[in-house]
C-alpha cells in the first residue's frame, strides 16, 4: 500500500470520514430528554435509513406529526411520519392511516430498519412489509430520540422521548436526493457529542454539520 493509500486508511478508520477536530464513536444514547432535529421536514417524499438499539420499552424512535382541528376539543393526525419502538414491536406510520406497519421483533436488539414513504416499502432486520402510502407534504421537521409535533394550533412541540435508545446511525433522502447521513461523533475541543451529516447541511444550533442535542441534559456515547 502507498503513502497516500495508508494515509487515507489511518483516516477512515480513526475518524469515519470526519474533519479534523471530530471523533467517530459508536452511538448516542439518549437518557429520555435528549433529541437531534434532523432539519428535514416529513411527507411522503421521505425515506429513513436507521441503525438503533432498543431496550424493552421505546417510545418514538423519530418522527414527526401534523395536527388538524376538527372541533373545538379534538384533533386528528392529518399527517405523520413515525418510527415507534413499544411493547416488543417495530411500528411505522404514515400519512393519515392510524394503523400501524407492525413488525414483531423481540426487544431488546439491535435494529436496522428503513422506512421507504415514496415507495411505501417498510424493513426491519431484513424482514419487509409494504403499504400504500397517500401523497401529502409536512411543515414540520423529524427528531430522532423523539416525535416532533405541529399543534392544531400552530405551536410546535416535542413528544414521546425514547430513554435508553441507541442510535448508530441516520439517512435520511428527500426526493431521490441524500440529505442526511448523520454519524454519531464526539467535537474533541470539548467532548460534546452529536451526530455529523457528511451530506453537509448546516444545523441551525453550531452553523455547523455537527448535529447537538435541542433538548435538556446531554447525550451518552460509547
Amino acid at each position: 500500500m502507498d503513502y497516500f493509500n495508508r494515509k487515507w486508511a489511518y483516516y477512515a478508520r480513526t475518524r469515519g470520514g470526519l474533519p479534523s477536530g471530530y471523533r467517530r464513536v459508536e452511538y448516542l444514547e439518549c437518557s429520555g430528554a435528549q433529541y437531534i432535529d434532523t432539519g428535514v421536514n416529513g411527507g411522503s417524499d421521505i425515506v429513513v435509513s436507521c441503525e438503533l438499539y432498543s431496550p424493552d420499552a421505546g417510545g418514538i424512535a423519530w418522527g414527526c406529526i401534523q395536527q388538524e382541528a376538527v372541533s373545538a376539543n379534538s384533533t386528528r393526525s392529518q399527517a405523520q411520519i413515525v418510527g415507534n419502538l413499544s411493547n416488543h414491536n417495530v411500528q411505522f406510520f404514515a400519512d393519515t392511516d392510524t394503523s400501524a406497519i407492525m413488525f414483531s421483533v423481540p426487544l431488546p436488539a439491535r435494529l436496522s430498519t428503513s422506512a421507504d414513504f415514496v415507495n411505501g416499502i417498510f424493513s426491519v432486520n431484513g424482514t419487509t412489509m409494504t403499504r400504500t402510502v397517500a401523497a401529502y407534504s409536512m411543515n414540520v421537521s423529524i427528531y430522532l430520540f423523539a416525535r416532533h409535533v405541529l399543534r392544531s394550533s400552530g405551536v410546535y412541540d416535542v413528544g414521546s422521548f425514547c430513554s435508553g435508545v441507541k442510535a448508530y446511525w441516520m439517512r435520511i433522502r428527500k426526493d431521490g436526493v441524500p440529505t442526511r447521513n448523520l454519524v454519531p461523533c464526539v467535537r474533541i475541543a470539548d467532548s460534546k457529542p452529536g451526530l455529523y451529516d457528511l451530506c453537509g447541511s448546516i444545523c441551525q444550533l453550531t452553523n455547523s454539520p455537527f448535529y447537538v442535542n435541542a433538548g435538556s441534559g446531554e447525550f451518552t456515547y460509547a
